[in-house]
């Protein structure tokens, strides 16, 4: 990363880690055949590792489910790469949980960002991230949404290109 002038430059990722969907069946259960196929395709294609985050629909599933789907993906995938998973959660408690638990099924990372109902970046947000840093052993993604934060606004994409 390179700051020019106003503007932040992002090299390319050289690595590939997608977000995997969580799967359900008819019913609304978790399709855990579905999410093995998934998972062999996506390592069949090139990724490096899954992230399970957000856009996998965390924050629909119980606390039960999302620790059902991090230590299968984390069995699924594992010698063959990385496994991130989501510590996103409403309450620094429920966060610092769910990190645990992301430690507990050999998550190789974690990825949190601030609960929804928070305000911009302050300083209980950082002590938030704090907490989760300081209780877990395992490395921590802190995923920052650009119209949460002072300073930083939201960019077209393309807009982070080499320049």
């Amino acid at each position: 990363m390179k700051r020019q002038g106003g503007t932040v430059s992002v090299a390319p990722a050289q690595r590939r880690f997608p977000v995997f969907q969580a799967p359900f069946d008819e019913s609304y259960a978790i399709d855990l055949g579905e999410l093995e196929n998934q998972i062999e395709w996506l390592f069949d294609n090139g990724a490096e590792g899954v992230v399970f985050e957000m856009v996998s629909e965390v924050l629909r599933l119980w606390t039960s489910e999302r620790e059902e789907l991090a230590g299968k993906a984390c069995s699924l995938v594992a010698d063959r790469g990385l496994v991130v998973v989501s510590a996103t959660a409403e309450s620094t408690q429920a966060a610092v949980a769910l990190a645990r638990q992301a430690e507990d099924v050999s998550a190789s990372a974690e990825i949190c960002t601030l609960p929804v109902s928070s305000p911009p970046l302050d300083d209980d947000s950082l002590r938030h991230f704090e907490q989760i840093v300081t209780r877990t052993s395992i490395s921590v993604v802190v995923q920052l949404c650009g119209l949460r934060c002072p300073g930083v606004t939201r960019r077209p994409a393309g807009a982070f290109a080499n320049r």
